[in-house]
């Protein structure tokens, strides 16, 4: 299980948060049609424990829940991508 070691979060490493994870790609894949799959993992892995944090959630289940709401999956979407594209302006 992957823990954030500032945060009381978890999400990743067993086969049941892993197939949790799948389900992320998948949301994202479908709504705003990029495979994050490609990505690195801990990055990704980074950007999800740092909106449970803003969800207010610690356990990877309840992630996939607030990933129901459309703004909350955009939200996920969005910060996903600054990384990335703020590296290739540098």
């Amino acid at each position: 299980m992957l823990k954030s070691e500032s945060r009381n979060t978890e999400f990743a490493s067993s086969p049941s948060e892993l197939s949790l994870l799948d389900n992320v790609y998948d949301r994202l894949l479908a709504e705003f049609g990029v495979d994050f799959s490609l990505y690195e993992p801990e990055v990704i892995l980074r950007r999800i424990e740092r909106r449970m944090v803003a969800c207010r959630v610690d356990r990877a289940s309840q992630y996939i829940d607030c990933l129901r709401s459309e703004d909350e999956l955009s939200c996920l979407y969005k910060d996903l991508l600054i990384g990335v594209t703020e590296f290739f302006r540098d």
